[in-house]
C-alpha cells in the first residue's frame, strides 16, 4: 500500500517544468501579438506622414497660405467690408477746376487723421473729406512731403463715430507675386475695389509735384488704378495697409505704383508735428 501511494504522486520537478513551459509559451504568444500591433501602428504612422506631406507640400510657406485665404471670395468680401468705411473721398479746387482723390483714416497716438497723396491736396482750396456714408466735412492739410508724395489731413469737425482707422503694417515682408488689393474712388466711383499682385519692388518714379525729383522705393502693382484712386490704401491679403496708391502709367495695361507703408510709418510723426519731412538724403552740386 505504501508503494502504491508513492507511484500515484506527480513529482515536484515535473510541475516546475510544466509551469516554466507555460510561461514560455505565454510569453511567446504575447510577444507575437505585440509585434503585430507594433507593425500595424507603424503602417498607420507611415500613412499619416504621407498625408501630412501632401497637405504641406514640403515647402509651403506663410505667403502661400495667405494667398489661399485671399483667393476665397468670402474672405475678399470680408476684407472689403472691414476696410471700406476707412476709405474717404478727398476733394478740393485748384483755380477754376476741381480735383478729387482718395485717402484713408489712421490713428496716430490716439489722434484721427487722414492720409493721402501730396499731389491730391497740393495747391487746393476748399479741401473736404467725405466718408463712405456720404457725410462731408471741411479738411485742413497738416503736413506734406512732395518727395514721397505723402500728405496728412485733419478733419476736426467730424465726430469720432466717423473715423474707422485701418492698420498699417511693414511693407518689408511684401514680395513680388504677393496678392494686393486697392480700394479707392476712381472717377468718383466711391469705394471701388481692384485686385492684383505686387509685380515689382524698389521702383523709382518721377512726379511733376516733386519738382522733377525721383520718388524712390515704390511698389509696382498690377491692381488696376485709375484717376481718383490716388491716396487710397494698398492692402495685403490680410487686409492690412502695405502702401498708398500714387501713380499710373498713361495708356498702360495694369501698371500702377504705390508708396510703401514703411515710408508712411517713417514720416508720419514729422508730417504731423512739423508739417514736413526733412530726412531725405540727397547729393547736391552748387557752382559760383
Amino acid at each position: 500500500m505504501v508503494e502504491s501511494r508513492a507511484y500515484g504522486r506527480t513529482p515536484t520537478s515535473f510541475l516546475v517544468l510544466l509551469f516554466t513551459a507555460g510561461l514560455l509559451v505565454g510569453g511567446l504568444v504575447t510577444f507575437y501579438i505585440n509585434f503585430q500591433e507594433i507593425n500595424k501602428l507603424s503602417d498607420e504612422v507611415a500613412v499619416l506622414e504621407g498625408q501630412i506631406s501632401v497637405f504641406t507640400g514640403g515647402s509651403q510657406n506663410a505667403t502661400y497660405q495667405n494667398i489661399t485665404v485671399f483667393q476665397d471670395s468670402a474672405a475678399l468680401a470680408s476684407i472689403y467690408s472691414g476696410v471700406r468705411n476707412s476709405v474717404v473721398l478727398v476733394q478740393g479746387t485748384v483755380g477754376d477746376s476741381g480735383i478729387q482723390g482718395s485717402g484713408f483714416v489712421y490713428s496716430f497716438s490716439n489722434r484721427m487723421i487722414v492720409i493721402t497723396n501730396n499731389h491730391v491736396v497740393s495747391g487746393t482750396d476748399g479741401l473736404s473729406v467725405t466718408f463712405s456714408n456720404g457725410h462731408g466735412y471741411a479738411a485742413t492739410v497738416l503736413g506734406t512731403d512732395a518727395y514721397a508724395d505723402l500728405a496728412v489731413v485733419s478733419v476736426e469737425d467730424a465726430p469720432a463715430s466717423e473715423f474707422k482707422p485701418v492698420e498699417i503694417v511693414s511693407s518689408s515682408t511684401l514680395r513680388v507675386g504677393d496678392q494686393v488689393i486697392a480700394i479707392g474712388n476712381p472717377y468718383g466711383l466711391v469705394g471701388s475695389l481692384t485686385t492684383g499682385v505686387a509685380s515689382a519692388l524698389g521702383r523709382t518714379i518721377t512726379e511733376d509735384t516733386a519738382g522733377g525729383f525721383a520718388v524712390a522705393n515704390v511698389i509696382q502693382t498690377s491692381a488696376p488704378i485709375n484717376p481718383g484712386n490716388s491716396g487710397g490704401p494698398l492692402l495685403n491679403a490680410l487686409g492690412k495697409v502695405v502702401g498708398i496708391t500714387t501713380a499710373i502709367v498713361s495708356d498702360s495695361q495694369g501698371l500702377g505704383f504705390a508708396v510703401p507703408s514703411n515710408t508712411i510709418l517713417r514720416e508720419i510723426s514729422a508730417l504731423i508735428s512739423t508739417g514736413t519731412y526733412r530726412g531725405h538724403s540727397y547729393l547736391g552740386v552748387t557752382g559760383k
